[in-house]
């Protein structure tokens, strides 16, 4: 059964898009929900249906939303998982995910993940934003590791969240990719440009189609090193997204002809004991305005390559 649930903008909420202000307003509910219901009409402002998530608030706005939560899990079960903390304040704890961990519980899995750690770990956090998601402030694919942020307040939740949302986050990963990057000059940066969307035969996939099926996607990889290891050639590759669509960096260097090693989905053959891409490096501004830079130590398996 929905449920209506309404808000007045206050005058210090004023400016905030309505996507992120439908999380701050009701924290049972994540970003990708809250999109949902504006893109299904559920949300009305002023008695007004509004359709853009990008909506500015104003101050004295009459937000109404109609929720309906349908996950038959209401919260994250703790668990006594190990957790590699790299950063921790008031408002944000900062990890290094390894790979093969999904991030958050989602349908058929409800344990074992990243957040039913973080959980255990920080019982405050259950009353941070979506329930099911306790603070989370981005993901990542559960086959890469490093940084993840997550807010353990709701005025962090809310601050970082923003930054990712309107790219204003500094992203630095480390790839190990199949073969000789010989179309790369070494040390120099090259962009890759183009419009990814849903495979239209392999919806699990991601593809590059007409700028009209799909959104802009932009990373700038740079070679670092060859490495020849029992007479294979791999690169190491500092890879720089600047958009944030769902297996950006995998597609794009899989576009070049050097998919990333491990990567089975988007590299045919291409066997190896994980996926070789790690998130590294990640630079945000903390809600004082100063530049918080954070890395993660790359996974034994990247060892051999660095």
């Amino acid at each position: 059964m929905a449920e209506l649930k309404q808000v007045t903008t206050e005058k210090e909420n004023a400016g905030k898009r309505l996507d992120l202000y439908l999380v701050f307003a009701f924290p049972e509910i994540s970003r990708s929900f809250g999109k949902q219901l504006i893109a299904n009409g559920k949300v009305k402002i002023n008695g007004e249906v509004e359709f853009r998530p990008h909506y500015k608030m104003k101050a004295g706005d009459t937000l109404r939303a109609e929720i309906e939560l349908k996950n038959t899990h209401s919260t994250i079960i703790p668990q006594d998982l190990p957790l590699n903390i790299i950063y921790e304040d008031a408002d944000l704890l900062v990890v290094n995910k390894p790979a093969g961990l999904t991030v958050h519980p989602a349908t058929g899995n409800w344990q074992g993940t990243l957040m039913n750690a973080v959980l255990f770990h920080f019982r405050e956090l259950k009353e941070v934003g979506d329930t099911i998601r306790s603070g989370l402030i981005h993901r990542l694919d559960k086959d890469t590791s490093g940084i993840v942020l997550i807010g353990k307040s709701s005025k962090g939740l809310w601050h970082y969240s923003k930054q990712f949302a309107e790219r204003k986050v500094e992203k630095s990963y480390l790839a190990v990719c199949a073969g000789n990057v010989k179309n790369f000059t070494h040390g120099a940066e090259v962009e890759i440009r183009n419009y990814l969307g849903r495979n239209p035969v392999k919806r699990k996939k991601i593809a590059v189609v007409n700028a009209a099926k799909g959104r802009l996607a932009l990373t700038k990889i740079k070679a670092l090193k060859i490495i020849k290891i029992d007479n294979k050639e791999y690169s190491l590759v500092l890879a720089v997204p600047h958009t944030g669509r769902t297996h950006q960096i995998r597609v794009h260097l899989s576009t070049t002809g050097y998919p990333v090693l491990g990567d089975k989905v988007y590299g045919k053959g291409n066997d190896y004991k994980r996926l070789m891409l790690h998130a590294w490096k990640l630079s945000v501004r903390d809600p004082d305005g100063g530049l918080k830079t954070f890395t993660a130590q790359p996974t034994p398996e990247f060892k051999p390559f660095l």
